[in-house]
């Protein structure tokens, strides 16, 4: 089966397309493969009488969405059109409109019919009141583990992983926060006689890095992964990792932990006003025992006092049992047919 990814281009929206990606390949009998073309209107203030115009144009959508939208183009035809966000829901109804495959839209369809879609996905709606709903993770846990195997040969402490995000889904962190987070890491790293491994993202304030490296002694932090590098392996980190600490705001981030099926802590600033969707992911998280919630100014003594084997890791039964719902909504076999 042929995927094309519609990208709008925005941080954060090519994930959960992935991630859906990732699992239909994963647990398929048949072979997957994928492309993703860009698309979004070239003006925003476009976005909503493009949503409603495409609903009512049926199979001349496509040339519509052509004179308003970057250029929605593929290699092959695609069996499958998936898209994630308002910015291209309209070039996936579209484009599926043309080619006549099914598709599936992940989050809010704004204007559009549930059967404008073969399958929509991760509403706010299904969030509340699916037991079944967890984020996509696009994280290759093979891959995961090969990288991280390696990396461990190569020190002689456990390793833990951290995930540092920044302001975002109504977190707010100062310098403060950064310093005292950087303090307890050290903390636990003396306690726990355990090495860091680090990842900075594109939110993260570039001071950050600088007080890591400063701060922390080779033996507390044994890798310092700069997001933009080339060679930053995320994928190695978390592979390596005994336990993953995440800043709270990035959804994201948790998801691609979650599929390791590894004890994740997140970590929340004094200034925090959670909300909408996120809130609801994460009051799910911990409700299930997926994720336990810590305050940065006091990581280490909660960490150290109430250290518990006691999580939620069946992530692989549900990735499982999310597959079986998704091919029987589309009405296609294990062999992706």
């Amino acid at each position: 089966m042929h995927i094309l990814i519609i990208y709008d281009g925005k941080p954060g929206h090519l994930s959960p397309s992935l991630g859906l990606y990732q699992l239909l390949s994963r647990h398929s009998k048949g072979k997957y493969s994928y492309e993703i073309t860009t698309s979004k209107p070239v003006l925003k203030a476009l976005n909503k009488p493009i949503r409603l115009l495409t609903r009512h144009l049926a199979r001349n959508a496509h040339k519509f969405i052509m004179l308003f939208h970057r250029n929605p183009s593929f290699k092959r035809k695609p069996d499958l059109i998936i898209s994630f966000g308002g910015n291209s829901v309209a070039a996936n109804v579209a484009l599926t409109q043309k080619t006549q495959c099914m598709n599936i839209a992940i989050g809010n369809i704004y204007s559009f019919r549930k059967t404008d879609f073969s399958l929509t996905l991760s509403t706010k709606e299904d969030i509340k009141k699916s037991r079944q709903y967890l984020p996509f993770s696009r994280i290759d846990v093979n891959l995961c583990k090969a990288l991280g195997d390696n990396l461990k040969k190569k020190h002689h402490k456990p390793f833990y992983t951290l995930l540092i995000g920044g302001n975002g889904s109504g977190y707010k962190y100062t310098r403060k926060d950064y310093i005292d987070l950087i303090e307890e890491l050290k903390k636990i790293a003396i306690y726990q006689n355990i090495s860091w491994l680090i990842s900075t993202s594109r939110r993260t304030p570039k001071y950050v890095a600088e007080l890591i490296e400063s701060n922390m002694p080779f033996d507390t932090c044994f890798n310092l992964l700069d997001y933009e590098a080339p060679n930053a392996s995320l994928e190695e980190i978390l592979g390596a990792s005994e336990a993953v600490f995440i800043t709270e705001d990035s959804s994201s981030m948790i998801s691609e932990a979650l599929a390791l099926s590894k004890p994740i802590y997140t970590l929340v600033p004094q200034e925090n006003n959670i909300y909408g969707a996120h809130k609801t992911l994460i009051e799910k998280l911990y409700s299930e025992t997926y994720i336990k919630r810590m305050e940065i100014f006091e990581l280490a003594k909660t960490f150290n006092d109430s250290l518990s084997k006691d999580f939620n890791l069946d992530y692989g039964y549900h990735s499982k049992a999310r597959y079986d719902e998704i091919i029987s909504a589309l009405d296609i076999s294990s062999n992706g047919r």
